[in-house]
């Protein structure tokens, strides 16, 4: 959330629109597909983070320029199968996962 709209947010206006929002039928719809598009994918960043917590899996660094990383999921139905990659590098795959399957790391 940029500051634009924080400050919108606490407006009379920006809580009106806020109430209608969030009181109108059509939030719960959105919710709910939003909820059943993204389940595999906070199930597996939910298993991952439990996994680094209890000491299964070790936090590793960028495959690619060996800097401090994140996990990117290829399969989410497999969520210990991770590719650690510094942003930079996870933001590249996932532009590139959506103009070409030919992108590896």
């Amino acid at each position: 959330m940029s500051l634009g709209q924080k400050k919108y947010k606490v407006t009379k206006k920006g809580k009106a629109t806020e109430h209608r929002w969030n009181t109108s039928p059509g939030r719960k719809i959105v919710s709910k597909r939003y909820r059943d598009k993204t389940k595999n994918q906070s199930k597996a960043h939910y298993e991952l983070r439990k996994a680094l917590l209890h000491g299964e899996i070790e936090k590793e660094f960028c495959a690619v320029c060996n800097s401090d990383a994140e996990a990117h999921h290829p399969d989410y139905d497999k969520p210990l199968e991770v590719i650690w990659l510094c942003h930079k590098h996870h933001m590249q795959m996932h532009y590139f996962k959506k103009g070409s399957e030919n992108y590896e790391i």
